[in-house]
């Protein structure tokens, strides 16, 4: 009966505690947000003036052209079975 009464009163406890905290913890989760984004934001700002406005620019990767093998594999004649 008494360690029901105290997993009771824990779990309120803990919802309580919960409830209380809920504010302070959305704020800290909003202001890192903000942070990181506007973190992203300035560097991304930074990096749009590369070059004079209209100006289009292309940048390619290596070319990934894979050359076909003398070998293809052997061939399998399957047939249907009635």
């Amino acid at each position: 009966m008494q360690t029901i009464l105290i997993v009771i009163l824990a779990y309120y406890a803990l919802l309580l505690l919960a409830r209380l905290l809920r504010p302070w913890i959305r704020a800290y989760a909003a202001r890192k947000a903000e942070s990181f984004f506007r973190k992203a934001y300035e560097n991304a700002a930074g990096q749009e003036d590369s070059g004079p406005v209209g100006e289009v620019t292309v940048e390619k990767g290596p070319s990934k052209s894979r050359k076909p093998s003398a070998k293809v594999g052997e061939y399998i004649e399957f047939e249907e079975i009635e």
